[in-house]
């Protein structure tokens, strides 16, 4: 019996002198991508108008009492057609007086010719003559320009759009009565600044929103692009929108946003994911440093978030791998493996 006990605590004291095998610590695998040097994309809101593509404001070249109005607001005209008329009175006066010294000088002229053929006057009397008739028909062509002028007619088929007219109504030259909408679509008009204006690419697509139409959003094709600066150091610029909506009218307030590249020493486009947060709001991010395996942690500053990416500028360099995903869960100098993947250049160029 003693036997047994004392081989019992041998063998316990035996057991407990062996040491438990140390279970090693597997090496992370991490999400990664190659970054590139890129721009930083920038999106700047601009306010504009709509108007319509081709359009117009229409007036008389002559003043004067209106006699006939022939279309209302939102009427459909056809090219030539009547839009209202002056009185006509004295304007048609000066014609038929014009039209009958015509026929007087031309006939005058005529007679002039003949006579210098008998030579019974000078050739200085038919020049004369030819002068007075040369006048005569300028006088004309211009009181029959005045007479068609106290008839309005439309430039091209389409919509009116405005009317500031009525019967009776005394109007002056140059006063806009109608204004005509082509109905081929509607532009947008818009003043840039000139810290913009260089960034602008002509039949780019850009994207339009609408205060007054909530939800509606369309695109706008950059077609005219002003050489000169009329309002505040600011170009004008024109976009036509490349469909329709029943929502819009001209007149209306129109947001373009304009999305370009700001050339930054050094600037790189990651995803948020990839950006970690120090200590006093640092941010960094982990390079894989592909000689040890091991990732570093690199200080960089954010200068753009764009959708759900960032602009960053730091010790980092084309070529270099990061880790995009579970940052908050890595260290400095900690050894990973990088999940198997094609390499992907995260480059929004």
């Amino acid at each position: 019996m003693k036997n047994i006990t004392l081989l019992f605590i041998i063998f316990f004291i035996s057991s407990c002198g062996q040491d438990e095998p140390v279970k090693e610590t597997p090496i992370p695998k991490i999400a990664w991508m190659e970054v590139k040097v890129t721009g930083v994309e920038q999106t700047r809101k601009l306010s504009g108008q709509l108007n319509p593509r081709e359009g117009a404001a229409l007036s008389f070249n002559n003043g004067g009492y209106v006699t006939d109005v022939k279309v209302d607001l939102g009427t459909k005209v056809k090219k030539g057609q009547v839009l209202a008329r002056l009185s006509q009175r004295d304007a048609k006066s000066l014609y038929l007086s014009s039209q009958a010294d015509y026929v007087n000088k031309e006939s005058y002229y005529n007679r002039m010719k003949v006579a210098r053929e008998s030579k019974a006057v000078s050739q200085q009397d038919v020049s004369d003559a030819k002068t007075e008739l040369e006048i005569a028909a300028s006088n004309l062509a211009i009181n029959k320009k005045g007479l068609e002028d106290t008839v309005l007619r439309a430039p091209y088929d389409g919509i009116i759009t405005f009317k500031d007219v009525d019967e009776a109504q005394q109007v002056y030259i140059g006063e806009t009565l109608f204004k005509i909408d082509s109905g081929e679509g509607l532009e947008v008009s818009v003043f840039v600044p000139e810290t913009l204006i260089k960034k602008l690419v002509q039949d780019k697509i850009y994207t339009v929103t609408f205060p007054a139409a909530r939800g509606l959003e369309m695109k706008g094709a950059l077609k005219e692009i002003g050489t000169q600066a009329t309002r505040a150091n600011s170009f004008p610029v024109v976009l036509y929108l490349t469909e329709q909506s029943s929502e819009l009218r001209a007149g209306m307030t129109a947001e373009v946003l304009f999305v370009y590249y700001q050339d930054v020493a050094e600037s790189i486009l990651i995803p948020n994911s990839a950006l970690g947060v120090g200590n006093q709001q640092s941010s960094f991010v982990y390079v894989y440093d592909q000689s040890t395996s091991r990732l570093k942690k690199v200080t960089v500053k954010p200068l753009n978030i764009t959708n759900n990416d960032v602009y960053v500028q730091g010790n980092i360099k084309s070529g270099d791998i990061i880790a995009v995903a579970g940052v908050p869960y890595l260290r400095d100098n900690q050894e990973v493996i990088l999940q198997e993947q094609d390499i992907e250049i995260f480059n929004f160029n």
